[in-house]
């Protein structure tokens, strides 16, 4: 194992013999460290642990050198390695030892360290167990422990001389576990304390105690004389268990129920965690201090389940030293007085930061500092994450609540930070403001506004300092404001400072009026952006536009010549400027390059365009009839096309553009990433497939494509499919569009995709193919398909299934229709799938199936003249929702909704004039919103199903109208209109009108 100088090794060596053949024998024996990781401070050097594993050679030896366990340059000190011995015709052993520095030459041989089972009706005698004295008799090689891992008093005889304990070792032992001394290795529990008469030398009682001392490492600051009075200071107690949990290499402070008087700052060390009982109940409170503050560097803490508080002047939180690696969470952090934070940094870094599920809280308003104020020169506030936390301000504020900022002018960023899931509670100073940073993550954050001052500053700010970098990369998603209280000029957003790469989905005010400040920033792309959001500010290329999307009056300017990074096209309604003057910027428009948002044309304005004196680059585009192709049906063109598709994935990117025309293809097109395939129009641009054994269109392992404008034709028999992008080797395919495309007369399926991630098909049609019409999966092992969105799509007359999806989750079908094929949607194994407005006639069997999978849902289905089934649910399908789904048919020989046992489904507002339906006990709930649930005909069934939320009427709930036909509840039959309250089980059936319970 090669390390670095400074790591002191130890070498550990052994020989195994077959002692009945006498034989060297071969295998391997793993070595695996206890810890994550190492870390050598004084040389900057951190290493993973990953098991070490050494080869027994021809004569049964092996040896290794190992870091020594006790290093004391290393932290941490004191781990253990797990030592496993395979063989090729025996099992080995698995036990642990210690890897002393001290260690004599040769090293370590394993015969002589390795803890052994000791014989039968072997004794050991021990000093006390739990106050008990005697000897412990360990029968079968096993200490016998009862229940709770102790040794029981009757196998305990008392005695009345002095003893020795386990292994040599004396004092109090409580045993419970395995690690003790010989004991074996195979779980248990361990309690102490264990009294070491001396340190112990052999490696594997220095192991032992390693082991104890992690399990024992509870500090209770009680024990060391904290009053929770709320009066007493308690901060040396405090301090004194903080210090002896670090001293111990780490452990637990524990804090009972109380308030506890913190008049000095406490100093927060490596490794310590202070543990209350729950936010409320455990309270520490300063009264004009700062509550935590650092004196070196502190990692691996944290504070849990606390109320932190300050009264007067002072930070909650003072780290003026680097952090890293820490968590806060359930808690309270309080800051009762003016002009001081609940977290203070303006030097040192802040390093994987974890504060989740807080209440961050201050008051004294008016004030000059964030709630959280971290600056420092060094740019050093890198992968922290704050999450599920309220942040509220007592009374109006002109101070954000979260200020972080990097100032260094070094070129070195703030990376990766995000806020998740907050909620800002008049904060009219504003929430968020973040500067100089990379990576920026804002996802899920609301501004309540303040009804009576107003918001005098932006909700969220991203921008840079004087003397700092720009943001780039930034995701502000599912975010913004509600209420309507802002002052004048006061923008939602605001992008300062030439930010860059910016992504903003589902920004939304409550009302929508947002407003958006670009500023100078670049590569900005808007995803979802809500009609009544206003955009202001001279961003250069404001958006990435959405399909659809427009930006009225958008001004780019502040391009940098001879920047040729490929920028999104652009779709403007309103006047588009590109510069201004004689010393306007050159502009380049590009399509769309990897993992950037694209649009259908290479650049469409409503309005005026004004270059100012900047010359524009046309995109790649590509057509096919330059390469050679014909169009006239009968020339082969396959090749033709097949190298324009090459020269635009070697370009990076590009239109491959296949004009009017038939184009006869011999063998499939083969796609590639970056490309796009762009006929004139289904009714203009065909690819005819003359070849029975070949794909229309084939691919594998693709990114960033997508296929528009075409009809793929095929030749009506053979095993061939319409589209294949899929295969052995495929990885994903993500980013795949595929708008207004046809795709028929395949003898396989018409359109196959294996392991889709975010993939969108508009208006596709696949029609009289030999299998599906489209059948999207996650054929690899361990993953799924993701994010797969099919809208207008339609399958017709296929051989399959119209729909099938396997393996899928949150993906959604709007605006479908699969007529004339089996099943007109199948789901098998999918989650978190949704059908709205969606239809399905004339299919064989089911209209929609659902196997298997997990909360998946149908809205709004219309169905008509299904062959077996409207609605088929089987398969232990858990968390199906059926609401709004209607089947018009005049048969009454099958089955409305159908749900088989081990399901579990709610139906509310479905609706079959003719045809009964069949529930399996105790797998449906039925809700209804109005006073009718479900008009049936010809019998319904439904044994242990319960009816709910139906509305009150003058004799009881409506639930059912049976047209004609009985509803049979629990083996009672009920008629025509039949009133319930809660549940048809039991049900007392009285004449031929109403009934009651």
């Amino acid at each position: 194992m090669a390390l670095p100088a400074n790591f002191s090794t130890v070498k550990v060596f052994g020989r195994y013999i077959d002692i009945n053949q006498g034989t060297p024998m071969q295998g391997t024996v793993t070595f695996t460290m206890s810890q994550k990781y190492l870390v050598n401070p004084g040389a900057d050097v951190l290493i993973f642990a990953v098991p070490i594993v050494a080869s027994l050679d021809e004569t049964g030896y092996f040896e290794i050198d190992l870091p020594a366990t006790d290093d004391p340059d290393v932290i941490p000190q004191g781990y253990t390695w797990t030592v496993t011995e395979s063989f090729n015709n025996r099992s080995g052993r698995t036990f642990s030892i210690a890897v002393p520095e001290s260690t004599p030459d040769p090293g370590i041989d394993l015969v002589t360290v390795a803890p052994v089972l000791p014989a039968d009706n072997v004794s050991y005698t021990v000093t006390s167990i739990d106050g008990m004295t005697g000897t412990v008799s360990l029968a079968g090689k096993y200490a016998p422990l009862d229940e709770d891992g102790k040794i029981p008093a009757e196998n305990i005889p008392p005695i009345t001389s002095g003893v020795t304990s386990v292994n040599g070792l004396s004092g109090i032992v409580s045993l419970g576990a395995t690690e003790v001394g010989a004991l074996p290795i195979g779980g248990g529990t361990m309690q102490g304390p264990l009294n070491l008469a001396e340190e112990p030398t052999d490696p594997t009682q220095a192991a032992t105690k390693a082991y104890v001392d992690t399990l024992s490492r509870r500090f209770d600051v009680m024990a060391y004389g904290a009053t929770a009075d709320g009066t007493t200071d308690d901060a040396a107690a405090f301090q004194q268990a903080i210090e002896a949990a670090s001293a111990a290499g780490g452990g637990v402070v524990l804090v009972p129920q109380g308030t506890y008087r913190i008049a000095t700052p406490l100093v927060m060390k490596t490794r310590v965690t202070l543990q209350g009982v729950g936010k409320g109940v455990s309270v520490l409170s300063a009264p004009a201090n700062d509550l935590i503050t650092f004196t070196a560097h502190a990692f691996w803490w944290n504070i849990r389940d606390l109320t932190l508080k300050v009264i007067g002047g002072g930070h909650v939180i003072n780290g003026s030293h680097n952090l890293s690696a820490f968590g806060i969470s359930h808690c309270s952090l309080q800051q009762l007085g003016a002009d001081h934070s609940i977290w203070y940094q303006h030097s040192g870094q802040i390093v994987e930061a974890y504060v989740s599920f807080c209440d961050l809280y201050v008051d004294g308003a008016p004030r000059t500092v964030p709630a959280f104020d971290w600056s420092d020169p060094a740019g050093g506030f890198n992968a922290n994450v704050i999450e599920k936390c309220v942040a509220t301000v007592n009374g109006d504020d002109s101070q954000y609540f979260f200020r972080i900022r990097g100032t260094n002018t070094t070129s070195d960023y703030t990376y990766n930070n995000a806020f998740r899931d907050v909620v800002f509670e008049i904060c009219s100073g504003g929430g968020i403001y973040a500067t100089s940073q990379f990576g920026l993550v804002i996802d899920n954050c609301w501004m309540w506004d303040d009804p009576v001052g107003g918001i005098v500053a932006p909700p969220f700010f991203v921008g840079k300092e004087p003397s700092g970098l720009a943001s780039r990369c930034t995701v502000i998603r599912n975010s913004g404001r509600i209420g309507d209280h802002m002052a004048a000029g006061v923008k939602d957003l605001v992008l300062d400072a030439s930010c860059q790469q910016t992504t903003i989905d589902s920004f939304r005010c409550v009302p929508d009026n947002a407003q958006i400040d670009l500023g100078d920033s670049s590569y900005v792309q808007f995803i979802n952006k809500s009609p009544g959001t206003a955009l202001t500010g001279t961003a250069g290329y404001a958006a990435y536009a959405a399909e659809g999307d427009t930006h009225n009056g958008v001004a780019l300017d502040g391009r940098v010549t001879g920047d040729t990074h490929p920028r999104a096209v652009l779709k403007v309604n309103g006047s588009l400027q590109a510069g201004s003057g004689a010393s306007a910027p050159d502009v380049s428009l590009y399509r769309g390059d990897v993992g950037w948002w694209y649009t259908d044309e290479s650049l469409s304005i409503g309005g005026q365009l004004k270059v100012g004196g900047a010359r524009v680059v046309p995109l790649t585009w590509l057509n096919a009839k330059t390469y050679g192709a014909v169009g006239n049906g009968v020339a082969d063109d396959t090749a033709a096309i097949q190298e324009a598709i090459d020269d635009a994935n070697a370009a990076g990117g590009g239109v491959v553009y296949i004009p009017r025309g038939t184009y006869r293809l011999t063998s499939a097109l083969s796609m590639k990433s970056h490309v796009q395939l762009k006929g004139d129009g289904i009714n203009a641009t065909v690819l005819q497939q003359a070849s029975s054994s070949s794909h229309g269109i084939s691919g594998s392992n693709l990114e960033l494509i997508s296929i528009e404008d075409l009809l793929i034709d095929g030749p009506g028999s053979g095993t061939g499919r319409g589209i294949h992008l899929g295969g052995t080797t495929i990885i994903y395919s993500f980013y795949v569009t595929m708008r207004n495309v046809m795709v028929r007369q395949f003898g396989n399926t018409g359109i196959f995709i294996d392991d889709p991630v975010t993939t969108d098909l508009y208006n596709v049609t696949s029609k009289e193919n030999g299998a599906e019409g489209f059948y999207i999966t996650c054929s690899d092992t361990g993953t799924v398909g993701t994010s797969t969105s099919l809208v207008t799509c339609y399958a017709h007359n296929n051989v399959g299934n119209g729909f099938r999806l396997y393996n899928m989750v949150y993906s959604t079908f709007t605006g479908c229709a699969a007529d004339h094929n089996v099943n007109g949607y199948k789901l098998e194994s999918c989650e978190v799938v949704t059908l709205t407005g969606c239809g399905a006639e004339e299919n064989t069997g089911d209209s929609i199936q659902i196997s298997d999978g997990n909360n998946l849902s149908v809205f709004g289905a219309w169905l008509s003249e299904s062959g077996t089934n409207g609605v088929h649910v089987t398969g232990g399908a858990q968390g199906v929702t059926l609401k709004g789904v209607k089947e018009f048919t005049s048969s009454t020989t099958s089955t409305f909704i159908k749900v088989d046992s081990g399901c579990t489904v709610t139906v509310e507002n479905c609706k079959s004039d003719t045809r009964p339906n069949s529930f399996a006990a105790g797998t449906t709930t039925v809700l209804s919103d109005d006073a009718l649930n479900m008009k049936v005909a010809g019998g319904l069934t439904v044994a242990g199903v319960e009816i709910s939320n139906v509305q009150p009427g003058d004799m009881g709930y409506k639930a059912w109208v049976c047209d004609p036909g009985t509803v049979n509840g629990g083996g009672t039959a009920l008629t025509t209109e039949t009133f319930i309250s809660r549940s048809l089980m039991p049900v007392t059936a009285s004449g031929s009108g109403r009934s009651r319970r």
